[in-house]
């Protein structure tokens, strides 16, 4: 999102009454103080814009009341999240934090492959998988939970 933010920013040199607001993983393009005279170049300098992104497929676009949000546009799961959940902690608290997952359905192997190195648990009977424990059922899960906590 750095480089559309930056050219996003030329926009907003040229037009009194738009701002960016940076939301780190969107960008929201607000028009709300644009005056109503400048809105159709506005637009067209908008578009003109973000058509390379676009046409890279590296962006989706909606709009809401005077404002353009723009996404990254590609698929994400939950192992995908839980590196950003990590590092946006890492970043606020200046550690790197002790991770525990614990996960019983096909869509935590992601997390669990994302993860090696941390403590993943797998719940559940399923042959393979990436979680580096297992614990059987959720009555396991609650004792090493009390575990934690109380150690």
């Amino acid at each position: 999102m750095g480089l559309i933010k930056k050219d996003l920013e030329t926009i907003v040199r040229d037009f009194e009454g738009v701002f960016i607001e940076d939301k780190k993983l969107t960008q929201s393009l607000h028009f709300r103080m644009l005056l109503r005279k400048h809105l159709p170049l506005f637009r067209k300098t908008f578009n003109e814009v973000i058509q390379p992104f676009k046409a890279a497929g590296s962006i989706s676009v909606t709009s809401g009341k005077k404002v353009f949000d723009i996404r990254p546009e590609f698929i994400w799961n939950k192992g995908d999240f839980a590196k950003l959940v990590i590092k946006e902690i890492a970043e606020e608290t200046k550690t790197s934090p002790v991770v525990i997952y614990i996960g019983d359905d096909v869509t935590d192997e992601d997390v669990f492959q994302i993860l090696e190195g941390r403590i993943t648990i797998r719940v559940g009977g399923v042959q393979r998988s990436y979680a580096k424990y297992r614990l059987k059922n959720t009555k396991e899960v609650f004792k090493f939970l009390d575990w934690v906590v109380n150690f």
